[in-house]
């Protein structure tokens, strides 16, 4: 699914997607969340490849062309991770594979507008490939999604070939707490948190706080509201999204698809305001089917979503 840049030998890439990758376990139609001493049973079961490998298949299924730089190893999670990964169009040729145990399992509860999740990683601490230099020196690459620094060289790099640099957040608190993400904020052409995320980041307790610290480190900020839709700035302009009407099955992985669709129309040069609507879209569709990538949006259901919703409401 890759293709050559027109006179050159390096192929073509509109999104390298860095980060590690889980297995998802999800369990749906619980009532609330248990006690300590009660067992329910869920109505439903999904087992998915989870984490950054979301981000990538989202990307995937909209029609960009991705890479994925990740780390696989000997055991059973990452043979599944790669399994799954056949199917998907992405490119491999940015894996590393190595003989230990890399597993991540995330055991997901899922409810109608939120879910929780409980994580194991094996490799905790785990110095893992990111993005390396060379990886944009061989490959023409548009834009880079990771969720942690860049390190410096590939950071000037980024720079100099006017690549997008496109940064989520993840739930460790320690992270949220660090100088490692304003770093990374810092890097981004766009960051995309989720509301808890950004308060922690933030410490403010308003959505409209928190975007306006944001807005004063990055040119361009989402922060994802889940079934409040998503508030973003860019160049002091604030706007408002809805989410669009789904019947929804499972909220795992509606972030991820969410990134996935700022990138499509930050790729398509869609004036931002439109970004956020594609980015809405793509994380309210996600949402019909139990985990992160069976829900994806096609290029053909985003632009159906886009007549859908509507405008994105100036704030």
């Amino acid at each position: 699914m890759v293709d050559l840049e027109l006179g050159s030998e390096r192929p073509l890439f509109d999104v390298l997607v860095r980060g590690r990758s889980s297995i998802d376990l999800t369990f749906l139609g619980l009532p609330h969340l248990p006690r300590l001493g009660e067992e329910y049973h869920a109505t439903g079961f999904a087992m998915n490849p989870g984490a950054s490998f979301i981000n990538a298949a989202a990307t995937a299924r909209l029609g960009l062309r991705t890479g994925y730089a990740t780390d696989l190893g000997n055991d059973f999670c990452s043979r599944y991770i790669h399994d799954q990964l056949k199917a998907t169009g992405i490119d491999e040729r940015f894996i590393q594979f190595h003989e230990q145990d890399l597993t991540e399992l995330s055991v997901g509860l899922s409810f109608p507008t939120d879910r929780t999740f409980i994580t194991w990683d094996a490799a905790e601490g785990w110095e893992d490939r990111g993005v390396l230099i060379d990886d944009l020196r061989r490959n023409v690459v548009r834009c880079v999604f990771t969720h942690v620094p860049l390190t410096p060289a590939v950071h000037a790099e980024t720079l100099r070939q006017d690549i997008l640099v496109c940064v989520d957040s993840f739930w460790h608190m320690d992270y949220l707490h660090s100088d490692r993400v304003w770093q990374s904020i810092e890097q981004a052409t766009i960051f995309m948190p989720n509301l808890i995320e950004a308060f922690e980041i933030t410490g403010t307790d308003t959505a409209e706080d928190a975007l306006a610290v944001l807005s004063t480190r990055v040119p361009m900020v989402a922060i994802k509201l889940g079934a409040a839709g998503a508030l973003g700035s860019h160049r002091g302009h604030v706007y408002r999204v809805p989410a669009l009407k789904v019947d929804v099955v499972d909220t795992t992985g509606a972030g991820d698809n969410f990134d996935a669709g700022m990138i499509y129309g930050l790729l398509r040069d869609l004036a931002f305001p439109k970004c956020l609507r594609c980015g809405v879209v793509a994380g309210s569709l996600s949402t019909r089917q139990a985990g992160g990538v069976e829900g994806s949006a096609t290029a053909e259901e985003m632009e159906a979503g886009l007549r859908a919703l509507g405008s994105a409401v100036p704030v």
